[in-house]
């Protein structure tokens, strides 16, 4: 089954009310073709009945209902697009939130694979439009099909010949729209993938503008994105020529060719006795409607097969695995985490990071571990935190795999504390209580006085509420590597796998955090795992490795 057969499901299956907008949606569609359709019947009435007769009454009756008729229909479409409109958006951001989401929960290793701006661009795409069609376009193609439909029976009911005759129009008008559609599709799947390599030449421009302003590589990235630019126009100006001869086959010559030949016939019929000049008026009137039916079918599945290799790649993430799904038990630690035998690639390239790794952590513990920059420290944390599997060996907590423990559960009873934190736009208090969304002002100033960060927030403009900046650039290295301390002690985990916390700060700060996190441990019941390449830093330690080679060497 195709991704979009089965995103088809997921959007029936999850987004609320979806099956009773597609209803409403169809039978107010139904209600304004068909009303549409009475026009020529009244029409035909006054001129073969009335008009002959004399009869003014009636002529000047079905004249004003001619008129009302418009009227009606207007009134009736601007309250059907509100609703449509409002419908379909609802659907298409809780569709587009889902593919989010599926982006979010993916292991680490999928972002390793994908370049950000890219993903990125995915998620913004809007897919209302996708729930467009079926909340609106299809409800109105199986409208207007069925309008044009009834409109070819009327059609037939007055001349058979004519009537088989329209017939010829729908392969003449579907059997090149599909080729159309097949080549448009090709083109617009080349401006997806040029789009998103723009977006990462964007997104690594500023990411990285010090460094391109140093080196003055501001023309070399312009350059690059004008390149694939001038490519997408060139892809674009060739849909268009495609539209436009889809179009100008269908609506244009197609459709004139046809309305000439049945008025040629008709007229012919009428001048020869054999009909009346209002069926010729009414068979006039029913040709829109059903040229309509025949091309909107046409022209809607051509627009839909273009926009599903415009939405190709939303649909595979929709149809991600992601980490919700994973089972398994809770997590306990009462004695030791163990590493026994683990042997870890990122990929085959790289070769191994860890090969045969063996160490062991006990609770209550502070463990420290040396090594080269690329010896495998730091791939042990991710490791432990199941932000990798695919390793060989085993790691376990307690003698249970972790394989067999729930990984929201490792999550929330493990903190890693980085050198490399992030911090989001907006409050110190706002990007604390990210981590513990009920905690208590009170609480968080009591986290931040263990951290040594107390006098630090009261010499702030606005305390807890100062903002931090963009990635916290309104605070400095050591302080972020506290706040990121104090985010893991306000999650009251477990375990802390502090890695080169003291990386970006001077000796004298070093020895400050070193004498907090000795007082931490003797206050709470936390075990420690330090990852740093100054021994100072160690100097509390219960025990020391060295890494080295993959492999971990006591002291």
């Amino acid at each position: 089954m195709s991704n979009e057969k089965n995103v088809r499901k997921i959007v029936v299956s999850t987004i609320p009310k979806f099956k009773l907008y597609v209803l409403v949606s169809f039978v107010f569609a139904l209600i304004i073709q068909f009303v549409g359709l009475i026009p020529p019947l009244l029409m035909r009435n006054v001129i073969d009945i009335y008009i002959p007769e004399g009869d003014l009454r009636n002529t000047l009756i079905y004249i004003i209902f001619f008129v009302s008729i418009p009227i009606f229909t207007t009134i009736a479409r601007t309250f059907y697009n509100y609703l449509t409109t409002v419908s379909s958006r609802k659907a298409g951001q809780h569709l587009r939130m889902l593919g989010i989401e599926k982006i979010i929960y993916q292991p680490v290793s999928y972002f390793d694979k994908n370049n950000s701006a890219e993903i990125a661009d995915y998620c913004r795409s809007d897919s209302m439009k996708y729930v467009y069609f079926f909340t609106v376009e299809l409800p109105q193609t199986i409208a207007n099909i069925l309008s044009g439909l009834v409109a070819y029976v009327l059609i037939f009911n007055e001349n058979i010949f004519i009537a088989l005759g329209l017939l010829l129009y729908i392969p003449i008008c579907v059997f090149p729209s599909r080729f159309f559609a097949k080549l448009s599709g090709n083109h617009i799947k080349k401006v997806i993938e040029n789009n998103a390599k723009t977006a990462q030449i964007v997104n690594d421009t500023f990411k990285g503008i010090r460094f391109v302003k140093t080196m003055l590589l501001e023309k070399i990235q312009l350059a690059k994105m004008n390149v694939l630019n001038t490519e997408i126009v060139k892809i674009w100006g060739k849909v268009a020529v495609i539209d436009n001869l889809n179009g100008m086959w269908t609506s244009n010559f197609v459709t004139n060719l046809f309305t000439g030949v049945v008025f040629s016939a008709s007229a012919i019929l009428v001048i020869n006795g054999q009909g009346t000049l209002g069926m010729l008026v009414m068979i006039l009137g029913y040709l829109p409607n059903y040229f309509s039916a025949v091309s909107t079918a046409t022209t809607t599945n051509f627009d839909f097969k273009r926009r599903l290799a415009e939405y190709d790649k939303f649909f595979e993430i929709v149809m991600l695995e992601d980490e919700r799904g994973e089972s398994g038990r809770s997590f306990e630690f009462s004695d030791r985490i163990t590493f026994n035998n683990v042997s870890f690639a990122y990929t085959e390239e790289r070769g191994n990071v860890l090969t045969n790794f063996s160490i062991d952590f006990l609770k209550n513990e502070w463990t420290g571990i040396v090594g080269a920059s690329g010896a495998g420290k730091s791939t042990m944390f991710d490791l432990l935190l199941k932000l990798y599997d695919g390793y060989d060996g085993d790691i376990l907590i307690d003698e249970v795999s972790i394989k067999n423990i729930n990984i929201q559960s490792i999550r929330q009873n493990i903190t890693k504390v980085s050198q490399e934190l992030f911090l989001f736009p907006g409050t110190l208090k706002e990007n604390l209580l990210l981590i513990k969304p009920d905690a208590k002002e009170l609480e968080i100033m009591a986290v931040l006085e263990e951290v040594g960060l107390t006098s630090f927030v009261r010499e702030l403009p606005d305390g807890l509420d100062t903002n931090v900046g963009e990635d916290g650039v309104a605070i400095s290295g050591g302080q972020k590597q506290r706040i990121c301390l104090a985010m893991g002690l306000l999650r009251n985990s477990k375990i802390l796998l502090l890695d080169e916390v003291t990386a970006n700060v001077d000796n004298l700060l070093e020895e400050e955090i070193k004498t907090n996190i000795k007082k931490l441990m003797e206050k709470r019941d936390i075990t420690i795992i330090a990852i740093s390449h100054r021994l100072q830093f160690l100097d509390f330690c219960d025990s020391v490795f060295i890494i080295d080679s993959g492999k971990a060497i006591r002291q």
